[in-house]
């Protein structure tokens, strides 16, 4: 019978010292530890998603803010013009757009958007129509107000707008269902002002207009700024967020092997009672 030759397993300085282990690593298999391992794992992944996802919110800033200042720039679209605008592009490539718009107020207030918040304070937005000389109206958002407080009375005399074109709001993910019947959208879009009058105006649908003033000294609810042009806080959220999850790694493993000290500190002390058992069966 041949009898290969013997495999030895060398330890590391770090495992053993002195002829005992100073680690063990067998926990690492039992039930709670799995789960611990799942649980810690799974902070880091959400950590480091919620890095990448802060990350893309900074491209989405940076490629708003770009065309921001594009835009602003251009002349102002008149009537016609914007018009003809609608008509070809969808609302979301016309954002920021200037416009300047000759016609009449046909409200001074139709619905209000809920949920908005100005300077830190709760604030509705108020919302009308703006007839065109040309016959279309179009749904602008005249500015905000405190949800107690009443809006003025627009003039009806003949005005001109300036503004900014601005796309219908879509619903998120966690956004609030829209019933069709309130006066108080969770989010402004033509349609769903559209939805809430029954006189037949034509209304331009995909956008409406984000008022910046009016000529003729017209009274009304504080315009709503444009959003600021600065990245934001995503940079420091997404630098934040890694961190956390490097943390969490590094104290993760802390513990597993402070943990693999004290099982080896264990297992020794019980070889160790073991050996004196049996040295004073010996004796006997």
């Amino acid at each position: 019978m041949r009898i290969g030759p013997a495999r030895i397993r060398v330890a590391s300085p770090e495992q053993y010292r002195g002829g005992v282990a100073t680690r063990s690593w067998s926990f690492l298999r039992r039930p709670f530890w799995v789960f611990s391992h799942v649980f810690a794992g799974s902070m880091i992944v959400f950590c480091l998603w919620a890095m990448v996802w802060q990350l893309g919110r900074l491209d989405e800033r940076r490629e708003t803010n770009a065309v921001v200042a594009e835009r602003l720039d251009d002349m102002p679209l008149d009537n016609a013009a914007f018009l003809a605008a609608t008509a070809a592009s969808p609302g979301d490539q016309l954002e920021f757009t200037p416009v300047e718009l000759t016609g009449v107020f046909v409200e001074s207030e139709l619905v209000r958007v809920v949920n908005r918040s100005a300077g830190g304070l709760p604030v509705e937005w108020v919302v009308v129509r703006f007839l065109l000389d040309e016959g279309d109206a179009v749904v602008v958002n005249t500015g905000y107000l405190a949800a107690d407080e009443e809006a003025p009375v627009l003039t009806d005399d003949t005005v001109t707008l300036r503004g900014w074109i601005r796309p219908d709001e879509e619903k998120s993910l966690f956004g609030v269902n829209d019933d069709g019947e309130s006066f108080r959208l969770p989010r402004l879009s033509a349609a769903a002002v559209d939805a809430r009058t029954d006189d037949g105006l034509p209304l331009v649908d995909e956008v409406w207009i984000q008022r910046a003033d009016v000529d003729g000294a017209v009274t009304g609810p504080t315009p709503v700024p444009l959003p600021s042009t600065d990245e934001g806080p995503h940079r420091s959220y997404a630098v934040q967020w890694a961190t956390f999850a490097a943390l969490t790694a590094l104290f993760y493993g802390a513990i597993l092997r402070r943990r693999a000290r004290e099982e080896a500190r264990t297992a020794a002390a019980e070889v160790a009672d073991g050996s004196a058992v049996d040295e004073a069966k010996t004796d006997l």
